[in-house]
């Protein structure tokens, strides 16, 4: 198992201390940012080599209703290896939130867990593979004054999000259940080989507490409650939205069930939080030829029927969804999962029953993301500057955010077919 080496206390220098000068650019930049903290970074990150980091100039700040688990900032700097030339990298400047709700995400976990991930298993996983990178470079982690990660930013290399507001076509949807497959194949090779590091990752951060159910239950229930009076709306599906207003009095009690491991499946170290915003895609004449994945705070070692049922109805065209769903599912997903294991010596491979199975026992999963999410997945970006977790849960901010994007021509789609679907595998009841 990798050691912990990348993980550098705060105080810790460079042994070639030089003069740094640290732009803040007029954006609102924490305090510990400074030129210790880069040094740090670059000493954690180029693997104790003496690097001089000349400067650093932020770029941006944080976006309002974009981001919800964490703070980004985004800084280039100049540093030199001892050659003639200096060279400058980007930079993406992750950190915890502030106030109560950051201060919950610290108390379970969400953060070290990411850091585990990139520690522990994200760099035995791509070694499995020859070297294909699953996420951008990891290059600190900071646990004090408050969490933070340093990763190299990837967009100068042409990585960026896709159009979530429209959705992935096939193509793009294609090349992420590709990478998926591979990524879950990997990673269930390495659980044989390395058991003791998927201990780490058998616990469902968000899921097992009932001090997480209970902020769920504040989070979720209000987005179904008013769902169900949006569906009343739509012409036949009267009876659903009955079953609905039923299936609301289950969540709080079944959530750690449909969402955390389960002692009888076929295991894989998941995403656990696999949606457009957290795939950043590459280009080539306009096609996708490429993608990371980013944001693993939720990873956990459990079905890939979350990693597969969050994405589907979250993330895809409301067409590539209702046609093909089932070429993404073998064609894609299980060819590419079956092949990797057959390549890396891994036996027995799960069969695609096994799989199917999998996926529709998470199924409730995917429902419930969608259900959370969705409708602000569809909300064009100019509508989005109160779309905080703090104003969703406040009533009247909240549902007027609710009801612009459960108002969208894909959500509307889309939400339809969900419901048919819950009503079809017996969810919805």
């Amino acid at each position: 198992m990798m050691q912990l080496n990348c993980i550098s206390d705060y105080s810790v220098i460079l042994r070639k201390r030089v003069t740094m000068l640290v732009d803040f650019n007029n954006i609102n930049i924490p305090e510990f940012m400074d030129s210790t903290f880069f040094e740090a970074a670059f000493k954690s990150g180029f693997h104790e080599k003496v690097v001089e980091v000349k400067n650093v100039f932020f770029t941006m700040g944080p976006k309002l209703g974009e981001n919800y688990i964490s703070h980004i900032y985004r800084a280039d700097a100049t540093y030199n290896e001892g050659d003639a030339d200096d060279k400058t990298i980007s930079l993406i400047i992750k950190v915890q939130p502030s106030g109560p709700l950051g201060e919950r995400f610290g108390e379970i976990g969400l953060f070290r867990r990411e850091r585990d991930i990139y520690v522990h298993a994200l760099p035995e996983i791509e070694r499995l593979l020859d070297g294909e990178a699953i996420a951008p470079r990891f290059l600190y982690y900071m646990p004090v004054p408050v969490e933070t990660f340093v990763f190299v930013d990837v967009t100068p290399l042409g990585y960026i999000l896709a159009n979530r507001v429209k959705g992935l076509d096939e193509e793009h949807c294609r090349l992420v259940f590709e990478k998926l497959a591979k990524f879950h194949a990997a990673s269930k090779v390495l659980a044989r080989e390395q058991p003791e590091v998927f201990r780490i990752f058998s616990k469902d951060l968000f899921a097992d507490s009932s001090e997480d159910q209970n902020m769920m239950q504040q989070s979720f229930i209000p987005n179904f409650e008013h769902l169900a009076k949006v569906v009343q709306t739509w012409p036949g599906f009267e009876e659903t939205a009955e079953k609905l207003n039923r299936f609301i009095s289950i969540i709080p009690q079944n959530m750690a069930k449909w969402c955390g491991p389960a002692k009888r499946e076929t295991k894989v170290l998941t995403h656990n939080d696999l949606w457009v915003n957290n795939i950043l895609f590459k280009y080539e004449n306009g096609k996708p030829i490429d993608l990371y994945f980013i944001d693993f705070q939720g990873s956990v070692y459990s079905s890939p029927g979350l990693d597969f049922s969050h994405f589907l109805y979250t993330s895809p065209q409301f067409d590539v969804l209702d046609q093909k769903r089932d070429l993404l599912t073998e064609g894609c997903y299980y060819k590419t999962f079956k092949s990797t294991l057959e390549n890396l010596g891994y036996s027995p491979i799960p069969t695609l029953e096994n799989i199917l199975e999998e996926i529709e026992k998470r199924e409730t999963v995917g429902f419930v993301w969608s259900v959370v999410k969705l409708f602000l997945i569809c909300m064009d970006p100019s509508e989005c500057g109160e779309n905080s977790l703090e104003n969703l849960t406040d009533k009247d901010k909240g549902d007027r955010i609710r009801g612009i994007g459960m108002s969208s021509k894909r959500f509307v789609s889309t939400m339809q077919y969900v419901l048919r679907r819950m009503e079809k595998i017996g969810v919805l009841k």
